[in-house]
């Protein structure tokens, strides 16, 4: 497996920097790779859940109240089996 291509480039790009910058650019780089994948996540799921709240409103609103209830009793069945 090999890096992908922008950290590659980033990685010669450090090379030339001081010790400082190259920490610093690292990080940046880093930040920016965590953060435009959930960016995107955020709006892709934002517009679907608008247009399903839409479609299917009472769908939506029995799925909520049967998670709510699985995440209340889950932790109870857990803890029995350990």
């Amino acid at each position: 497996m090999t890096p992908c291509a922008p950290l590659l480039l980033m990685i010669g790009y450090c090379f030339t920097l001081p010790v400082s910058l190259a920490g610093i650019t690292g990080v940046a780089f880093s930040l920016s790779s965590m953060v435009s994948p959930v960016l995107l996540l955020v709006v892709v799921t934002g517009a679907l859940s608008k247009k399903m709240g839409k479609e299917i409103s009472d769908a939506v609103k029995w799925f909520r109240l049967a998670s709510y209830m699985v995440l209340v009793v889950m932790p109870f069945f857990l803890s029995s089996k350990y």
